[in-house]
């Protein structure tokens, strides 16, 4: 004990013996181990440390909580002052789906995989074991526990970086090349400041929701997989009372609006969801409507055309 710069040796036997001591040391060394990496968080964020925006400012992981659930983002951190200088934040879901797309991608297209590696001189075999390994590696990214997949990102990616058009993941070919390789690998071993990038390059297009700093993600000419789940009732909504005018349960818009206790604007705007073209349906119901479509925005739309082709172009999806 030190006590006013004095130090004063134990009399007493020690309460635990060293080698308990030294046991437990060991698993807190492990533990603040696993604490720094995240990998043993309820929903880590496999792309900590690895996303950066295109003025050189990294993207941390970052959460609220509503309504007793958990919504997690990748937010511009905060300078000195605490202040941000560019107003990134992305969706983690949207944004970690588009990195781990175009991995899986990349991964299990076997002309590119092969054109970005240096195996001129391999044999048929051994460029067949890097091909199986490669969708191998390309399901574990798939199907692979939330852990499992971030181990492989931050091993295998070594930066992301998030412009307003394209985002470009940095791929280490020797740290790809590892992996690939399995257990008995070498050159998974270089640093990756030393290896040589393989750069994979996704076109994207953010749009602000309505609260302003919510970014929505959608991969190059097909829109992300972004199910709304009102807009998605909405449409079920006006199927279901299209049927029901269908089958002459009402005799009018009016009885409709009536039998369900809404107003008769309401309800013709929810009975127009039911005449969208199959295909619109489809998509929203897929969560591949353009971004622009929410169900805000659709139920403020009083002029949505009857015609499919003119809905297409109305609505902004592809004719």
């Amino acid at each position: 004990m030190i006590h006013k710069g004095q130090r004063y040796d134990g009399v007493h036997d020690g309460i635990i013996d060293r080698e308990i001591w030294g046991a437990v040391q060991a698993q807190l060394k492990n533990n603040a181990g696993h604490r720094r990496a995240g990998t043993n968080a309820k929903s880590p964020s496999p792309l900590a440390g690895l996303l950066w925006d295109e003025n050189g400012g990294r993207l941390m992981p970052s959460h609220a909580c509503k309504a007793g659930k958990r919504y997690r983002y990748y937010v511009a951190a905060h300078d000195k002052d605490g202040f941000s200088q560019t107003g990134w934040r992305l969706p983690a879901k949207e944004i970690e789906r588009v990195v781990m797309d175009g991995l899986v991608s990349f991964l299990t297209d076997r002309a590119r995989l092969a054109g970005c590696l240096s195996v001129d001189n391999a044999s048929p075999d051994a460029l067949n074991r890097l091909f199986e390994g490669a969708v191998a590696l390309a399901r574990l990214i798939t199907d692979g526990t939330s852990s499992e997949k971030k181990v492989i990102l931050q091993d295998l990616v070594h930066r992301i970086g998030v412009g307003a058009e394209q985002v470009s993941v940095a791929v280490s070919a020797d740290h790809l090349l590892g992996l690939l390789k399995g257990p008995d690998r070498a050159s998974g071993d270089v640093p990756a400041e030393q290896s040589e990038m393989i750069m994979i390059r996704l076109p994207v297009s953010f749009r602000r929701s309505a609260q302003g700093e919510k970014l929505i993600i959608a991969a190059g000419d097909a829109p992300a997989s972004n199910p709304d789940q009102q807009l998605i009732r909405a449409v079920a909504l006006g199927h279901s009372w299209l049927k029901e005018i269908k089958g002459e349960c009402v005799a009018s818009l009016g009885n409709m609006a009536e039998r369900h206790g809404v107003a008769r604007r309401e309800a013709g705007r929810i009975f127009r969801l039911g005449l969208l073209a199959p295909d619109i349906a489809e998509a929203i119901l897929d969560g591949r409507q353009p971004p622009k479509i929410t169900f805000r925005r659709l139920n403020r739309l009083s002029n949505i055309p009857v015609s499919w082709a003119e809905q297409r172009k109305f609505l902004g999806f592809p004719e």
